[in-house]
């Protein structure tokens, strides 16, 4: 039976909130030449999710069977703030039967959802502050 080794001990990878559907994020694979009994008669190997950490990571990734590519399925489920890492647990299995795990590691990187509007420099909205000398560190001064 063959021992799959894969070309990492673990994978790390970063994913931005708002990024698109189908976007690969990083690909998992078994490393042939360190796999013992390497033949033809041992691929293809089979690469799926076993598990995760948090089961709405599976429904927002997918991986490709033959390739190991990891993607976003489902971007508009990616919120930094609502889950801000995906662990999952990677499975590749040949046609013997032979089978290996490895994690995946997804870091969520935020974007702001929130940016402020300010209005244009040609709008007729202006605004001047006026400081006198004598006003105390730390006085409220205005707020925006």
């Amino acid at each position: 039976m063959s021992n799959l080794v894969w070309e990492q001990r673990n994978y790390t990878t970063y994913v931005t909130e708002g990024t698109t559907d189908f976007a690969p994020i990083a690909t998992v694979q078994i490393n042939s030449s360190m796999s013992t009994n390497w033949t033809d008669s041992y691929k293809p190997v089979l690469y799926g999710f076993h598990n995760a950490q948090d089961l709405r990571s599976l429904e927002i990734f997918s991986i490709d069977i033959l390739t190991g590519m990891v993607s976003v399925e489902k971007s508009s489920l990616i919120d930094r703030e609502i889950l801000s890492r995906h662990l999952i647990t990677v499975k590749a299995r040949n046609p013997v039967h032979a089978f290996s795990f490895v994690r995946l590691l997804i870091i969520v990187e935020d974007r702001n959802d929130h940016a402020p509007f300010f209005p244009s420099q040609n709008s007729n909205i202006h605004s001047e502050l006026k400081i006198p000398e004598t006003t105390a560190v730390g006085t409220l001064l205005a707020q925006v």
